[in-house]
């Protein structure tokens, strides 16, 4: 059984004078590392269910359901506005099943993603997946949509930060998806662009440039709306272990879309406080 870890009264003191909510989940996969606070809360999930949306597309390639090299256009119907680099293309650009899952992760983008989602034919297929490995605590809702309507009736995706946490480690130990496409997996979350979370004050094997330069490898997949910040993924320690993560954050009153946004910083200095933790028990130098 795993033994859970309490955060730092410094750090509880910061997750009661947050604005918002907050979830934690940090599981070590191969070591009984646990630190959790209010993992079982719901909260939207903005695009970091796209991680689901990714797993399910793996899927469906392992089965030969789906294939990697199939060419898609992005028609003008297709363009959805937020994030991403498509909607800034010319409409009738090719590209492969598995480049628009590369650029729904990476870039977080949009049009991407309801490509993605309409080839799947729709929400459903992403939640049947998730039911079949038990994960209980994640579900998807809808496309991504542009109208203010839609979007104030549902959310993108809701979860807990352990429903989070039980799917990567479900697809880390080999639960999910064969070993060709787990690595693919993982790959795909270490190319993420948005490293400004959790991984932020940790350091990382691309980012670092210090005496623990290539200690962390970290992939993961950001979500961000105003008053919403999510981080999920896993990081590496060599010879250390293997960690999933979720911090997730709603209604923040900070509105902002700044670096120092109030959720976000709330998440780095998370990312650091369960860095600390488990170099304390695995006796790594800080």
């Amino acid at each position: 059984m795993e033994e859970k870890n309490q955060v730092s009264e410094g750090m509880r003191a910061r997750l009661s004078a947050f604005s918002g909510d907050a979830g934690i989940a940090v599981w070590g996969t191969d070591n009984g590392f646990c630190l959790e606070y209010q993992p079982h809360r719901q909260m939207s999930t903005a695009s970091a269910a796209k991680l689901f949306i990714l797993g399910t597309v793996l899927e469906q390639f392992e089965q030969k359901r789906l294939f990697p090299d199939t060419q898609l256009t992005v028609r003008r119907e297709d363009i959805a506005g937020g994030s991403g680099i498509l909607r800034h293309l010319t409409p009738g650009i090719r590209l492969s099943v598995r480049d628009l899952a590369v650029l729904m992760v990476i870039l977080s983008d949009n049009t991407a993603t309801n490509m993605l989602f309409d080839l799947l034919g729709g929400v459903e297929p992403v939640n049947r997946h998730l039911e079949r490995y038990g994960v209980r605590e994640a579900r998807l809702n809808r496309k991504i949509s542009d109208d203010d309507a839609v979007v104030a009736k549902s959310s993108f995706g809701e979860a807990s930060a352990a429903g989070f946490a039980d799917y990567l480690k479900k697809v880390l130990q080999g639960c999910v998806l064969g070993p060709d496409y787990r690595k693919s997996f993982q790959d795909i979350l270490c190319r993420q662009q948005y490293k400004d979370m959790f991984p932020r004050k940790l350091p990382l094997e691309d980012f670092y440039d210090g005496p623990e330069a290539d200690m962390i490898r970290l992939g993961n997949k950001t979500g961000f709306m105003t008053g919403i910040r999510s981080d999920v993924g896993f990081f590496q320690i060599p010879g250390k272990g293997e960690y999933v993560y979720a911090a997730l954050t709603e209604g923040c009153s900070d509105k902002s879309y700044a670096a120092d946004n109030e959720a976000s910083v709330l998440i780095a200095d998370i990312g650091r406080e369960a860095f600390k933790m488990i170099c304390a028990e695995k006796r790594i130098r800080l």
